[in-house]
C-alpha cells in the first residue's frame, strides 16, 4: 500500500507541473521533462516526510537454523562454499532416501529433525492419493520440495504448511506444470528452448543454479542480466510477449533450479556420508561405540538455496517501463511465494542505479514478507560489496569476479530497423 500511495502521488505531482507549466506558455517538451523530475523528486522524498504513512512495520526477528552444524562442515575442511564433486549425480526414479547398510548400523541420527519427520507423514497420509497420480519426480514431490513449505514459515506452523501443500499439489495438477517438468532433462540446461526462449534469449543473458559456484552459506550462484540492450531496442523486443508468456519463462527457470537444487543436495549428502563411513570405520576397526559420540546431529540433511545476482547494469527508467513487465514481475514473484518457496537464500541486486534501486526496493518490499525482504540485498553501481558474501573466484568476471563464466558473454547487439 505505501508503495502504491507513493507512485499515485508522484505521478499527480508530476501531471500537475506538467500542465501548469504548459498552460504558463512553456516548450511542452521541457514541461514534460520538469514534470518527470518532479515525479522522481516526490517518489523519493514522500517516504521520509510521510513516515507515519510510509514508516514499514516492527520487523520481528526470525532465527535462521538451517546453518550447518560443525560436525557438517568438518566433512568439508571448513569451506563455506560446500562445493559438491562434480558431475553431481542424476536424480532417481522414486522419493524414497535409501539407507545403506552400514548407516543402521552406525545408528545414524535421521536426515530431518523430529518435527519435520512429522510434517512429512501428515502430508503423505493427507494427500496419499495426490501423490499416489503424479509422477514421482524428486525435486517435485520429495521430502525436500515438501520442507521447504515448512522452512519458508518463521513460525514453522504445521497446519498451515500442511494446507500449502496441498494448495500447491492442485496448483500443479491444475497449471499441468509437470509438463514443463517433463522437459527439464531436455531444454533445462539452454535457456533459448524455455517458453519463448528462443526470441527472450536473444538480448538476456542467464547462469541458471551453478553448481560450480556458491556463495559463503553455500547457495548456489544464480544470475540474470537483461539489460545489455538499450531501452528502446529491448522494450520493442520484449513487447510482443504478455504477462503470461514472461512468466512462462521465469517457471520453467524455476523448475530447472528446482532440479538443479535436489541433485546438489543429494551430491551435498553424499559427501557429508563418505566423511561420516570413514569415522564410523574407524571407530569400528578399535573397537570403540560407533554411536557415541553420534557421527552426526538430528536433521543433517541438505536443502540448496540459490544465491540468485539480478545485474542491473545498463537499465534505465525506461527500461522497466513496459506495460506487460512490472505485472509479469509482481506474478513471477507471487507464484515463488506460493509454489516455489525457500528457493532463494540471498537476493543480490547489483549495478543499480540510485532511482531504480528506490523503484526495486519499494517495489519489492510491498510484495514480498518481512523476513524474505530481509534477504534482499541492493548494491550501488560499481560496488564492490557483493564480494563480501561471494568469493571472488565463484563470482563472474561479468560482475567484478575472478569466475569463467562464457554463460555471460554479452548478446549480439539489437538488430537495425
Amino acid at each position: 500500500m505505501p508503495f502504491l500511495l507513493t507512485v499515485a502521488a508522484s505521478t499527480a505531482l508530476g501531471y500537475a507541473v506538467a500542465r501548469g507549466l504548459i498552460r504558463c506558455g512553456a516548450w511542452p517538451p521541457r514541461a514534460v521533462g520538469w514534470g518527470i523530475i518532479a515525479f522522481l523528486t516526490a517518489y523519493n522524498l514522500l517516504p521520509s516526510y510521510l513516515p507515519f504513512l510510509f514508516a514499514p512495520p516492527k520487523e520481528r526477528q526470525y532465527d535462521e537454523p538451517m546453518s550447518p552444524s560443525r560436525k557438517l562442515m568438518a566433512c568439508w575442511g571448513g569451506s563455506l562454499e560446500r562445493v559438491p564433486p562434480r558431475p553431481i549425480p542424476e536424480l532417481p526414479e522414486s522419493l524414497d532416501d535409501i539407507e545403506e547398510p552400514w548407516m543402521v548400523e552406525a545408528k545414524l541420527p535421521s536426515r530431518w529433525s523430529n518435527s519435520e519427520r512429522r510434517f512429512l507423514k501428515r502430508c503423505r497420509e493427507t494427500y496419499s492419493a495426490e501423490f499416489a497420480a503424479v509422477t514421482p519426480y524428486a525435486d517435485v514431490y520429495g521430502d525436500r520440495r515438501l520442507l521447504r513449505v515448512l522452512r519458508m514459515d518463521p513460525d514453522r506452523d504445521e497446519d498451515l504448511a500442511v494446507k500449502k501443500v496441498g494448495e500447491y499439489l492442485a496448483w500443479r495438477r491444475d497449471t499441468n506444470a509437470d509438463d514443463l517438468r517433463a522437459k527439464v532433462p531436455s531444454d533445462g540446461p539452454d535457456p533459448s528452448k524455455w517458453p519463448h526462449g528462443d526470441v527472450m534469449y536473444q538480448c538476456l543473458r542467464l547462469i541458471q543454479c551453478s553448481d560450480k559456484y556458491f556463495d559463503r552459506e553455500g547457495h548456489a550462484v544464480t544470475v540474470y542480466q537483461a539489460f545489455h540492450w538499450p531501452a528502446p531496442y529491448l522494450r520493442a523486443h520484449l513487447r510482443q510477449f504478455s504477462t503470461a508468456e514472461l512468466v512462462a519463462f521465469s517457471q520453467m527457470g524455476a523448475e530447472y533450479n528446482g532440479s538443479q537444487m535436489e541433485r546438489i543436495s543429494r551430491a551435498r549428502e553424499a559427501v557429508i556420508l563418505a566423511s561420516v563411513k570413514k569415522k564410523f570405520e574407524e571407530r569400528k576397526r578399535l573397537g570403540q561405540p560407533v554411536d557415541d559420540p553420534p557421527l552426526l546431529d538430528e536433521g543433517w540433511g541438505e536443502i540448496t538455496r540459490l544465491c540468485a545476482i539480478t545485474d542491473m547494469k545498463g537499465c534505465t527508467f525506461g527500461s522497466v517501463m513496459m506495460p506487460t513487465l512490472i505485472p509479469a514481475v509482481v506474478q513471477a514473484v507471487q507464484m515463488f511465494l506460493n509454489y516455489y518457496p525457500f528457493i532463494v537464500g540471498k537476493l543480490h541486486i547489483v549495478n543499480c542505479q540510485p532511482t531504480i534501486a528506490a523503484i526495486f526496493r519499494r517495489a519489492l518490499t510491498s510484495v514480498v514478507p518481512a523476513h524474505v525482504a530481509r534477504q534482499i540485498t541492493i548494491h550501488a553501481l560499481e560496488s564492490r560489496e557483493i564480494l563480501r558474501s561471494v568469493a571472488a573466484d565463484h563470482l563472474p568476471k561479468q560482475l567484478g569476479g575472478e569466475a569463467e563464466c562464457p554463460e555471460l558473454e554479452p548478446p549480439a547487439p539489437p538488430p537495425e530497423d
